[in-house]
C-alpha cells in the first residue's frame, strides 16, 4: 500500500511546472522514464509521475489530471523517512506555485496541514498493519510481536495435571485393590502373618 499526494495546477496556470525538473535534481529525485522520477529512501521508493485519468467521468478527469502528479511512498516507511517524503510534497508544491491535494482527507493542503498528513500517513500505515499485517509495507519498522507461547506452556501444564492424574489413579487402585483382596481373602488362623 502506498500513501498519495497530488500536485496539479494551481487555477488555470499550466507554466507552473517549468521549474518542477530543478526541484526535483535537488531533493535527490532520478529520473527513471520519461516524466517518472523517483527518491530512493531506506525504507522505500518515493515516486512522482504524471497523474492517470480514472473514475466514472474519464473524459473530464483526464483534462484535469493533464496538469497534475501523483507523489507516492510507502506505507511502512520509518517516521523520518516519511516525513521527508510528506516534506518533499509540499516543498516541491510551494516552490513551482502548485496545489497539494491529499485525496485520503480529500482536501486540498496548505503548509500548516503537514502534520496531519503525517498522522493521517501514519493512521493508514497502522490501520493497513492491523488488518493485512505487514504485506508491502515498507522494511524500517520494528515487525509484528512475536506470537506468545502462552499456548505451549498451557498445553504443557495440562498434559501435567493429566498424567498427575493418571498416577494417581492407578497408586490409588492398587492400594483399593490391596486392602479390597485383605478384606476378602482374610488370611487363614494358623498363618503368619
Amino acid at each position: 500500500m502506498r500513501y498519495e499526494l497530488i500536485l496539479r495546477a494551481a487555477g488555470e496556470s499550466s507554466g507552473a511546472r517549468d521549474g518542477l525538473g530543478a526541484s526535483l535534481v535537488r531533493r535527490g529525485f532520478v529520473e527513471t522514464t520519461t516524466k517518472h522520477h523517483e527518491l530512493a529512501l531506506p525504507g522505500g521508493v518515493v515516486r512522482l509521475a504524471p497523474s492517470a485519468a480514472g473514475g466514472w467521468d474519464a473524459q473530464a478527469d483526464a483534462q484535469r489530471t493533464s496538469q497534475s502528479l501523483t507523489l507516492d511512498f510507502p506505507l511502512g516507511l520509518s517516521d523520518a523517512d516519511g516525513r521527508r517524503a510528506i516534506d518533499a510534497a509540499f516543498d516541491l508544491a510551494q516552490e513551482n506555485g502548485l496545489e497539494l491535494f491529499d485525496p485520503q482527507m480529500g482536501e486540498c493542503l496548505s503548509d500548516k496541514d503537514r502534520e496531519r498528513v503525517f498522522e493521517n500517513w501514519r493512521r493508514s500505515h497502522a490501520f493497513q498493519f492491523e488488518v493485512a499485517g505487514r504485506t508491502d509495507l515498507g522494511v524500517d519498522l520494528p515487525s509484528a510481536p512475536a506470537p506468545k507461547t502462552s499456548s505451549n506452556t498451557r498445553i504443557k501444564i495440562l498434559l501435567l495435571l493429566v498424567g498427575l492424574c493418571v498416577l494417581a489413579v492407578l497408586v490409588l487402585r492398587s492400594c483399593l485393590s490391596q486392602l479390597l483382596d485383605r478384606a476378602m481373602n482374610p488370611p487363614a488362623a494358623g498363618a503368619k502373618p
